[in-house]
């Protein structure tokens, strides 16, 4: 055991103090934290509208369009502009940032010009385009001798509800901002899986065939069993993910609370409901069963290689498992129980990713994701014993190829 442990802690330490690590680690949590005060850096680079220039001949008109302006925007500095030409001047010489230039027509339609030293954001035309259509309404209303409530109800939007009903008679709901924030989480939670995944299969691949192309390993054997040499190695990598995880969790956390991402949430028009906990809850568990899935799987592979050359032809098929469940996770986030999702999160390795897609939607049905977690705990244990027997035939030989590796193990099988 005390050979075992050395083994694990020399691995888990070397690892983590490598410059991969720290710099991969590090940048995931400055995103984080970019991403967490993003709305502040928006801020810092774009103070608001400056000073606004508002050339019109209704002043009424003025003061309506400056306080809608005004409360948009707390450090916009509006003020009344006598012509056009008066305000293009005023813009060139740098006196105003901006200028609106409003016109009416004899049947009360709003025209406005924004003027500004560069080409007018899309986001501020349809900022005032807004501002003017309400403007215009309210105008034609009271030409049109309408009263405002019948305006109103003139304008008002039909409403569409959502409502799913399941085979078992139960009406399903979810508010369309929990629904936004829980497709943004999958989608964020797949990639950062798949990038993981991909590195930490790579380093224990790279790991196991680097001792047996220095010759360590006729060493090492003498003194621990291969089998327990190996399996110290992978769960040392293990443990070096979810260090690298659980980092990238303390940060989102520390994010949330001290940053006080509610408010930013209510400006994206997103929502943490008991669905999203549970989505959140199943990412974390999927997130877990697919790292130690892969992992095991690339041992293995590293296991059959006799040269560092040969893993990265040993783990393609690996990888294309990947980016194949990848894919369908990414084509399928609007649909997660299109019928490629439903047969893929049932396959050994695709569950990871697609099952955890589909526990995202309230029509996938609870034991559907238990038995994704149950074949993904199956798999595991089989590429476990597959990998420590396939680690104690190949330790000491050096076949040159993989299907050579592959041809050796099947005859020590039948023999």
């Amino acid at each position: 055991m005390s050979k075992f442990l050395a083994t694990f802690k020399l691995t888990y330490i070397k690892k983590i103090k490598t410059k991969s690590f720290v710099l991969m680690t590090l940048l995931m949590m400055v995103l984080i934290l970019v991403g967490a005060n993003i709305d502040k850096i928006i801020k810092a680079f774009n103070p608001g509208m400056g000073e606004v220039g508002i050339v019109t001949q209704d002043k009424d008109l003025y003061k309506q369009l400056k306080a809608a302006e005004e409360k948009i925007d707390d450090n916009a500095k509006i003020q009344y502009v006598n012509s056009a030409e008066a305000a293009k001047e005023k813009v060139k010489d740098k006196d105003l940032d901006t200028a609106y230039i409003i016109e009416e027509t004899k049947d009360h339609a709003l025209k406005g010009t924004i003027v500004g030293r560069q080409n007018a954001d899309p986001g501020d035309k349809a900022k005032l385009q807004g501002i003017l259509t309400t403007f215009q309404q309210q105008r034609m209303s009271q030409s049109l001798n309408i009263k405002p409530d019948k305006m109103q109800k003139l304008l008002s939007q039909s409403q569409v509800d959502d409502l799913k009903v399941s085979e078992d008679d139960k009406e399903t709901e979810r508010d369309s901002s929990e629904s936004f924030f829980i497709t943004g989480f999958v989608y964020v939670i797949v990639f950062l899986m798949f990038f993981i995944i991909i590195n930490y299969a790579s380093q224990i691949g790279m790991e196991v065939a680097n001792e047996k192309t220095s010759r360590v390993i006729e060493m090492v054997i003498t003194s621990v069993s291969p089998i327990a040499h190996v399996l110290s190695k992978i769960l040392a990598i293990i443990a070096v993910a979810f260090t690298q995880l659980l980092l990238i969790v303390a940060t989102m956390v520390f994010s949330y609370f001290v940053f006080d991402l509610s408010s930013l949430f209510e400006t994206l028009d997103l929502k943490v409901g008991p669905d999203a906990v549970k989505v959140m809850i199943y990412g974390v568990i999927f997130f877990i069963l697919g790292i130690i899935s892969f992992i095991f799987l690339a041992a293995m592979l590293g296991a059959m290689t006799a040269r560092i050359e040969d893993v990265g032809q040993a783990i393609a098929p690996m990888t294309l498992i990947q980016v194949g469940a990848f894919y369908i996770v990414m084509f399928n986030l609007a649909t997660p129980n299109s019928l490629i999702a439903k047969i893929t999160s049932f396959i050994p390795l695709f569950s990871p990713y697609v099952m955890f897609l589909r526990s995202s939607s309230p029509d996938t049905p609870f034991w559907h994701v238990l038995v994704g977690m149950i074949i993904s705990l199956i798999t595991i244990a089989v590429l476990m014993f597959l990998t420590m027997k396939v680690y104690k035939d190949a330790v000491l030989s050096f076949d040159k190829g993989l299907f050579a590796s592959i041809k050796r193990l099947w005859k020590n099988k039948n023999a």
